[in-house]
């Protein structure tokens, strides 16, 4: 991740540089790298205006508010979540949340179908194992 980030746009920060020199040290880029990366949450990312409802709306500010329900619910599903959460990464933790539920209920229903219609497979299982007891009880008989 470091590699893809340019001096160019962290040189303005005047704690990147160094002390003695003023000049970005290559530990100092990786890490001012590193943590430009985390708050851009990830590299090509994009940006979308939502509309959002005023129900929606506190909750997300309830999310944002450590020590609330809310805040401890998702910190359970996630780990720790920043103190200084913005309303876009709750907005973004939601959305990941749902998309991930979202992705178990299609792996439920397609074992529910892959259960429903039995494969050629179970088909002749189930054809051996009826003639196999055929034959054991025939022979008991």
């Amino acid at each position: 991740m470091a590699q893809d980030c340019h001096i160019s746009h962290l040189v303005s920060i005047p704690w990147y540089k160094s002390l003695d020199t003023g000049i970005p040290t290559a530990k100092m880029q990786q890490n001012r790298c590193i943590e430009h990366a985390r708050l851009l949450n990830v590299q090509g990312t994009t940006r979308k205006s939502v509309p959002v409802d005023e129900p929606l709306t506190a909750f997300i500010t309830a999310i944002r508010t450590p020590g609330t329900p809310e805040n401890a619910a998702i910190e359970t599903i996630t780990g720790p979540l920043p103190m200084r959460m913005t309303e876009a990464a709750a907005l973004s933790t939601l959305l990941s949340l749902g998309k991930d539920v979202v992705a178990d209920a299609m792996a439920y229903n397609s074992y529910v179908a892959d259960a429903a219609s039995p494969s050629d497979e179970d088909r002749e299982y189930d054809q051996w194992s009826r003639e196999r007891r055929v034959r054991r009880d025939s022979q008991w008989a």
